[in-house]
């Protein structure tokens, strides 16, 4: 059974912010469909690290066993061991991308 998502983002994570050591990818995106139930319409899902992604079926298969439906245009991003923890909590790659931003220029003050 496959769990479909949207607004997904394929997260390469790494030890550090330079990106030296690559501890594995992961995905990230909201519930569109879950067939097996485990998820509502609109919860997301931070998953476990990716075994194999099949971009001809737009499949990605979980060390976990889980098997996620990749529905829509996604993104790729690379993110620290840090970051990965605050991804998994729901804020989405790209707010915590924003939330960067605005701590960067609010430290330029």
């Amino acid at each position: 059974m496959n769990t479909t998502i949207k607004n997904w983002f394929i997260v390469d994570v790494y030890t550090n912010s330079k990106f030296e050591k690559h501890l594995g990818k992961i995905l990230w995106g909201v519930v569109v469909n879950d067939e097996q139930g485990r998820f509502e319409l609109d919860d997301y899902v931070c998953t476990s690290t990716l075994l194999e992604i099949k971009p001809s079926v737009r499949e990605v298969y979980t060390r976990t066993g889980s098997i996620y439906v990749l529905d829509g245009p996604g993104e790729l991003v690379r993110l620290t061991h840090d970051e990965l923890a605050i991804i998994s909590k729901g804020i989405s790659p790209s707010e915590l991308a924003n939330i960067k931003v605005e701590f960067q220029s609010a430290n330029e003050l």
